[in-house]
C-alpha cells in the first residue's frame, strides 16, 4: 500500500468522502485572567451534554473546504491510501 499525503485541490471536492465530524460536549472550559500573576487559569464547569458539529453552520460543506484552496497560510492536506498492483507484488517477492 502506499500513503501520499499531498494538498487539497479543486479536483478533489467532487470525490471526499463524508466525514462525521459530530462530538458529544461535556464540561465546559471556562477561561479567566488571573490579576495576581498576570497568567491564564481555568475552571470546568459541567453543563448539561449535547451533540455539536463543526460544520453544523454550514449549508454545503464544499464550500468550506474550496475556500482552503489555493491560499498558502490556510492549506488543508489529505492523505490518500492506494493498494497498487506494484506494492503487492513488491511485498509478495520479499516473502521468497
Amino acid at each position: 500500500m502506499n500513503l501520499l499525503i499531498r494538498e487539497l485541490e479543486v479536483n478533489d471536492l467532487d470525490d471526499l468522502p463524508e466525514i462525521d465530524d459530530s462530538f458529544i460536549v461535556n464540561p465546559q472550559l471556562i477561561l479567566s485572567l488571573s490579576k495576581v500573576n498576570k497568567q491564564i487559569e481555568y475552571t470546568v464547569e459541567d453543563i448539561p451534554s449535547y451533540e455539536r458539529s463543526y460544520l453544523q453552520d454550514q449549508y454545503d460543506d464544499e464550500l468550506a473546504y474550496t475556500e482552503y484552496i489555493n491560499k498558502p497560510d490556510q492549506i488543508i492536506y489529505i492523505a490518500i491510501l492506494q493498494k497498487t498492483l506494484e506494492s503487492n507484488l513488491k511485498n509478495h517477492f520479499q516473502e521468497f
